[in-house]
């Protein structure tokens, strides 16, 4: 998904599996996205339900882009990930 604002707001980031490929099931309990932004820091949070969210960690943009692993994902049946805005 990839948005474009006007007047000067940021546009949104994007999500992409490591190396811009199709996002992977998580491996030995870990998950990994690759986020693209013009921003220099973001806040990823994730949930397991949509309802209930917590900072998951910070990324930070080298040429757009930064990966985000979450090394607590194998003790979740499911996660769902979003930036925090």
């Amino acid at each position: 998904i990839s948005l474009t604002t006007t007047g000067g707001a940021p546009a949104a980031p994007t999500f992409t599996g490591v190396g811009g490929g199709p996002l992977q099931p998580p491996r030995n309990g870990q998950f990994q996205i690759e986020v693209h932004s013009d921003q220099a820091q973001m806040t990823i949070q994730a949930s397991d339900d949509l309802v209930n969210w917590a900072d998951a960690g910070i990324v930070t943009f080298v040429n757009g882009k930064a990966i985000f692993t979450d090394t607590n994902a194998g003790a979740h049946a499911k996660r769902f990930y979003r930036p925090k805005t």
